[in-house]
């Protein structure tokens, strides 16, 4: 998909600040990552012109300025350009993982933001959690400190641990990155991924295949504005896992008695069971996505890679 854009841009257009920069996995992100996206985004760029905007509608250059400041300054005595927008370098990652053992929402989510400066920004971070996290705490785990806000009882005693697991906010920086994740398993097997000499997202094989593919397409990968990769089948596993335990079945029955939809569904699984994982697997092969932004406006392209198996079909069907 290729979207046209007039040259130079303005107004709202000029918002769209996608810049671009190098898209290798950070070493913290685990090799069975289930799927990966890192965006390079100019939000300086992005807030001067969105300024520019408003002070039109307004009548006030300032206006953004003004009401940004007031919000950040009743949360942090801090001032937002100085001390937050002057220390995003422009790289956002996001990054799933799925949590053992499966369940209806074992895929657990976390956001890396890049800093300028962790140094410098370590204090105002820990500022910040103290004031907007007062249920926190602090949790240290192979050298590293991180944060983490325990979920309240009402919630706990909502949750069936045999079909959900309890999601919990975990903050931390890690390298130049401030993490948020809503695992403590996915943050403490981050920071270990991070701090040890292990495989990483980055060196796994079907990733490299996937980047190779995308540097046939663009050439220099450090013109990418943003990168996404992605294993349809560990997302897929956990729900085929989920589906055909014996948990499951008998909780579906039970609820089936009083629903005469869930009751046909019932029956339909126990009169056709799923197929095995291995069957239903060889369909899906990982994905790749990729963004840029040049002078004539913004190209995406996403594709799957082949199966093996299908290459081999391929050539037989030529002989």
């Amino acid at each position: 998909m290729h979207i046209l854009l007039d040259s130079p841009r303005k107004g709202l257009l000029e918002m769209i600040a996608i810049s671009n920069g190098d898209v290798t996995p950070e070493k913290w992100i685990p090799e069975d990552a289930a799927s990966y996206m890192s965006v390079h985004w100019d939000f300086e760029k992005t807030y001067i012109e969105g300024s520019k905007i408003l002070g039109v509608i307004r009548e006030d250059d300032d206006a953004l300025k003004n009401e940004i400041q007031r919000q950040v300054s009743r949360v942090l005595d801090v001032d937002f350009e100085a001390d937050l927008l002057a220390q995003l370098d422009g790289r956002v990652t996001l990054f799933t993982w799925v949590q053992p053992p499966a369940r209806v929402n074992s895929a657990c989510t976390a956001i890396g933001v890049k800093l300028v400066d962790a140094k410098k920004f370590k204090p105002l971070f820990e500022q910040a959690i103290a004031k907007l996290a007062e249920r926190r705490v602090e949790e240290s785990y192979a050298g590293a400190t991180y944060y983490r806000i325990p979920a309240r009882d009402r919630v706990r005693e909502r949750i069936n641990p045999d079909f959900m697991r309890l999601p919990e906010q975990c903050f931390a920086m890690v390298d130049d990155y401030l993490i948020y994740c809503d695992s403590k398993e996915l943050m403490e097997k981050l920071i270990l991924t991070g701090k040890n000499d292990v495989i990483s997202l980055a060196d796994t094989e079907d990733f490299k295949l996937v980047l190779s593919t995308i540097e046939e397409q663009v050439g220099d990968t450090s013109k990418l504005g943003m990168v996404a990769f992605a294993r349809p089948e560990e997302s897929l596993r956990s729900l085929y896992e989920v589906a055909n335990s014996e948990a499951t079945k008998n909780q579906l029955a039970q609820v089936a008695q009083n629903n005469p939809a869930l009751k046909a569904l019932d029956q339909a699984l126990r009169n056709n069971p799923l197929p095995p994982f291995n069957d239903i697997v060889k369909y899906f092969s990982p994905t790749g996505t990729l963004l840029t932004s040049d002078a004539t406006g913004l190209h995406y392209m996403e594709f799957s890679l082949k199966k093996i198996e299908d290459e081999e079909n391929e050539k037989d069907e030529k002989k």
